[in-house]
């Protein structure tokens, strides 16, 4: 009986910590988000360009491997704009991961204007981004039909 007991235990356990699959991720603030940035570019003013990825998504070191070392900013970038991409559901209940996303622009190392868009998001309890190497010009794909081409101006 005893056996039982701790077999239906467990079984408890496991069923609690489980994912739950119909409840949407959650999203940072935008004040989260902007706090997120401010460390990335403290990297980034200290030299540690190495370190970045601690910050990032799976792609990330891929993206930092094929990186332009020589273009990273001197200066420090302008948060332009933030807007929020909310998690979607798919059809077969799973959740796209949405965020809070950063528009940053300034001059990189080259002295080269850039716009590029970063999506912060939860990976467990802490925060990365789709695009820490924030010089790169990279954008947040979406279903939005707008006009991406032209980078709005660094004000």
């Amino acid at each position: 009986m005893r056996s039982g007991a701790l077999i239906g235990a467990v079984l408890a356990a496991l069923v609690a910590c489980a994912p739950m699959t119909n409840t949407p991720p959650r999203e940072p603030t935008q004040e989260a988000a902007l706090a997120y940035f401010g460390q990335v570019v403290g990297l980034v003013e200290r030299g540690d360009i190495r370190s970045i990825c601690m910050f990032g998504s799976g792609t990330c070191p891929h993206d930092l491997r094929n990186a332009d070392l020589t273009a990273v900013p001197t200066t420090l970038p302008k948060v332009i704009g933030t807007r929020l991409l909310a998690s979607s559901q798919e059809a077969d209940g799973t959740w796209n991961v949405g965020g809070q996303v950063l528009e940053v622009c300034g001059i990189d190392g080259h002295n080269r204007p850039f716009y590029s868009e970063l999506l912060v998001f939860y990976d467990g309890n802490r925060l990365i981004s789709t695009n820490p190497l924030y010089w790169s010009g990279s954008r947040v794909a979406t279903s939005d039909t707008t006009d991406q081409s032209a980078s709005p101006p660094c004000r």
